[in-house]
């Protein structure tokens, strides 16, 4: 997984959240995973998550019925909820 911020320019490179006056990505490790109930949501524990333009997750899943299903998302983290 990887946490970064881009910077105001178009097709500017990535800042590590961690140290933004460094290029580059911090990579996140997944602490747990927890599916809901009723089947419908995963529910994704991550420490040192915090907020930024790019978070990427890559991902590989098998359904119960056998599909599969990979590929990376991309998400924006404006901010987190106090935990």
């Amino acid at each position: 997984m990887e946490l970064s911020w881009w910077s105001k320019g178009y097709g500017s490179p990535t800042f590590k959240i961690s140290d933004p006056e460094i290029r580059g990505d911090d990579k996140l490790s997944i602490e747990s995973i927890d599916l809901s109930n009723d089947g419908k949501k995963l529910i994704v524990q991550i420490p040192d998550l915090s907020p930024c333009h790019n978070l990427k997750l890559d991902f590989a899943v098998d359904g119960k019925n056998g599909a599969s299903l990979a590929g990376p998302v991309y998400f924006t983290i404006h901010k987190l909820p106090e935990s």
